[in-house]
């Protein structure tokens, strides 16, 4: 009976006991916050990077003291798997991916075909979809380093947190793994992938150029096809399609030389119509847009600042269906509008392959309100 006691208590230990005997304390794991993948000479390079979270905690002074250390890795294999299996070989500890926040994906990545990338890395149980994804033609690594200021964590850049930025100047959307995956497979859907550059010209620490994250473009996927890549500049009328534009800028001129007034446009309304007759498909787009006077620089009344504002983006989004149409490319996303309206339609014209941008008619129609002109008033 003793014994049968002492076997009990010593089995009940073992079960109570086993759970802990493989714990990781905190410390001891390599978190990786940001993962990217360049293919260079048919094998794939993976990047990774590193933060020590025990550094990101607030100091009396609610700022970190000194410089917060950014670690980079970089694997190489003949798959991207394989690539980040490299990078174990020298990790030192167990690395753990449930903290990764951002993608990049270099162009080659984008042109060799970004499937098996992310079919790879997606597969992993501890990835999420909820990463934010980015193109680059920049050497991945330099991306991986930058820091922002004062001394802050890279998990305070744009490359981690991308929408605090776009709600101030709302140009070019950041979008998550779940959004690009589900972009890349819809039809008759483009994928806008922001693309992530480093500007060395607009800071300075201590007199020397600093260089911080910036969004300069788009690079565009249509039918799992890599379209191209296109400017900022070029593609300004695509803050007008999109919905959640917060606030954007519109500079309104009389001449090249001379600016009348700035404005601030927001809450874009945009409805998509399209018809189609005689094979010919026609979109009618309408924008309606609400907004705010910046600057007033020449004596203007509410009605003709409108008159121009709705002119000035006519003509952007105009520009920005031309220049995509350039790369037989859809920014706009029109075709996926009539897929969606007209499904039985839109399989039609496509197996007669009439589908093609350059024969559709585009009709824009825009609609701007100014609600307010700040504290100064002004005459309507």
């Amino acid at each position: 009976m003793r014994m049968q006691k002492i076997l009990f208590v010593w089995v009940a230990l073992c079960v109570i006991l086993t759970g802990c005997w493989d714990i990781k304390d905190p410390q001891d794991v390599n978190y990786f916050t940001a993962i990217g993948f360049d293919y260079v000479d048919d094998q794939y390079i993976a990047y990774a990077q590193m933060i020590d979270f025990s550094t990101m905690a607030k100091s009396e002074s609610g700022k970190p003291e000194q410089s917060i250390p950014v670690w980079t890795g970089r694997g190489i294999g003949e798959t991207p798997t394989s690539a980040m299996v490299d990078l174990y070989n020298t990790a030192q500890l167990r690395v753990f991916y449930g903290h990764v926040n951002a993608i990049i994906y270099s162009d080659n990545i984008l042109k060799s075909g970004v499937e098996r990338v992310w079919d790879a890395h997606n597969r992993y149980y501890e990835m999420r979809y909820t990463p934010w994804v980015f193109g680059a033609s920049r050497p991945i690594d330099e991306l991986l380093e930058v820091t922002p200021f004062f001394f802050l964590s890279p998990a305070m850049s744009l490359l981690h947190q991308p929408m605090d930025n776009y709600k101030q100047q709302s140009t070019i959307k950041p979008i998550t793994v779940r959004e690009f995956i589900s972009n890349f497979h819809e039809p008759g859907r483009t994928v806008i992938l922001p693309a992530l550059d480093i500007n060395q010209k607009d800071w300075k620490e201590g007199g020397e150029a600093s260089g911080m994250l910036t969004i300069d473009g788009i690079y565009m996927i249509e039918d799992k096809a890599f379209k191209g890549k296109l400017k900022k500049s070029e593609i300004l009328g695509l803050r007008w399609m999109e919905p959640a534009t917060a606030r954007s800028q519109l500079v309104l001129r009389s001449s090249e030389q001379t600016i009348d007034a700035v404005l601030s446009l927001k809450n874009p309304r945009v409805q998509v119509t399209p018809a189609v007759n005689d094979g010919t498909v026609t979109y009618s787009l309408d924008v309606k847009l609400t907004g705010s006077i910046s600057e007033l620089l020449k004596p203007t009344s509410y009605s003709k600042l409108e008159l121009e504002a709705e002119e000035k983006v006519r003509k952007q989004i105009r520009s920005t269906f031309d220049k995509g149409l350039a790369l037989d490319s859809d920014p706009l996303q029109l075709e996926n509008s009539l897929y969606r309206q007209n499904v039985k339609c839109w399989k039609e014209l496509r197996n007669r392959d009439k589908l093609q941008l350059s024969k559709a008619q585009v009709n824009i129609e825009v609609d701007v309100k100014l609600t307010t002109s700040g504290k100064m008033k002004m005459v309507k």
